[in-house]
Parts: C-alpha cells; structure tokens; sequence
C-alpha cells in the first residue's frame, strides 16, 4: 500500500474518507486546504494526492498548478481531484492541469479504494 495526503476542507468528509483509505491499508495524512497540503507534500512526498477543488487559502487547481512549477528533482506524486464540480468542463480543465484522474462527490468508497489502488501501482 501507499501513503496518500487527503486534502479536503469539510472536517467531516475529510475524516470518513481518510477512514476509509486507512481501512484499506494505506497509510493517510491529511491537510485542510491547499496551503497546508502544499507544506505537507513538500515535507512527507506521498505517494498520492487526492484533492478537493474548492478550498480556502489555495484551491485544488492553484495547488496543482504550483507543483508542475516546481524543479524537476522534486518527485511529483500523482494528483486526483476529488470534487463536487461535476461539470465536463471542469473535469477537462482539471485533467489538462496535469490531474491522473477526476472523481466526482458524492464518490462510491469502493470506486475510490479501486482508483487510488490503480494509481498506486
């Protein structure tokens, strides 16, 4: 298994999915918005993030966004959102900012045990 940073605002969420992914076997963190996951991908390098959009301090995209800038020997994990904008637009948008995959809320636990699975190979 893996070590992902969840990162997501609602506490609520935040917690019930990180749940889930420790359930599974893998080992979580998780930050509340995209400034404090920024620190703790720079400090912890996991293997995966899975990321909210909308966020206060720095959303998902900008989060994103100030990764691909980053020098090139910084080991970039794969980056999934996991969001409630459900809009093919935003999906394409996310994709093209370098996303490896795009889950819409309210997300079926197992399809996303299946999916972080996948990008943990």
């Amino acid at each position: 298994m893996g070590t992902i940073l969840y990162i997501e605002d609602e506490p609520d969420l935040r917690n019930d999915i990180a749940e889930e992914l420790t359930d599974a076997g893998h080992k979580v963190l998780m930050a509340k918005d995209g400034c404090e996951g920024l620190k703790m991908i720079v400090t912890h390098e996991p293997d995966l993030v899975v990321s909210d959009i909308n966020m206060p301090c720095k959303n998902g995209r900008e989060l994103l966004a100030e990764l691909k800038e980053m020098p090139s020997e910084f080991n970039r994990p794969p980056f999934l959102f996991l969001t409630a904008l459900f809009d093919e637009k935003d999906k394409a948008k996310g994709l093209e900012l370098g996303a490896v995959d795009y889950l819409v809320k309210p997300i079926d636990l197992d399809d996303l045990i299946s999916k972080v699975g996948m990008w943990l190979r």
